[in-house]
């Protein structure tokens, strides 16, 4: 339960460092992220209260599904799409459809019915969003797009972890699971705050 209690709070205390960080300049972007950031902290209070009723569940995975739609449209949004790495290297796009594909598969004979459409779109989505995080290279300093990067592939494995837990007995324990899932998902959020307000620091980005 700690675990649980503890996601929210963090990822509350983040949000507020990330506003504090970029209020005296605001732009489009900053207020994307940090919507992104309020709804993940909306996600973390519904993954919560699953134990009481797993219909949270799926409104757990529709703020996180906002929350990186969010991510998407802040990295689309700022400036440079078109000579981004992803746009300048298309074929970059194989390997992450490769693994949402894979994975898609791995988990589909443990999916209830009801749950199989909303996870296969949450997973494209989550994909999305990691292309679009690597497509920040060479539009901003490459230890920033580095940052962005490994947080989103963090994240993607934050959510795999919580969708293998969920779906898929593998022996391992859900206790160490759960360590892994909170220990990606909060680092990974972490780098995609801290690199985002460099990013910010860009007055040409709106």
């Amino acid at each position: 339960m700690g675990i649980y209690f503890s996601k929210p709070l963090l990822l509350t205390i983040l949000s507020c460092w990330f506003y504090l960080s970029v209020k005296n300049g605001f732009t489009s972007f900053a207020k994307l992220i940090v919507t992104a950031l309020v709804f993940s902290i909306a996600g973390d209070v519904f993954l919560m209260f699953v134990p009481n009723n797993p219909s949270f569940f799926l409104f757990g995975l529709g703020s996180f599904l906002v929350t990186h739609l969010l991510y998407i449209f802040s990295f689309v949004k700022y400036k440079g799409f078109k000579g981004g790495f992803v746009m300048k290297n298309k074929w970059l796009v194989v390997p992450v459809l490769t693994y949402l594909i894979s994975f898609i598969h791995f988990l589909w004979p443990e999916i209830p019915g009801d749950f199989l459409i909303p996870v296969v779109i949450y997973s494209c989505i989550i994909s999305i969003m990691l292309i679009a995080a690597i497509n920040m290279r060479e539009r901003v300093e490459n230890s920033v797009s580095n940052g962005l990067t490994v947080g989103a592939v963090l994240f993607v494995i934050s959510d795999s972890l919580i969708a293998i837990n969920k779906f898929k007995t593998i022996g391992i324990s859900s206790a160490y699971l759960g360590v892994l899932i909170m220990a990606t998902y909060l680092i990974g959020q972490y780098l995609i705050a801290k690199n985002a307000i460099r990013a910010n620091r860009n007055k040409e980005i709106v």
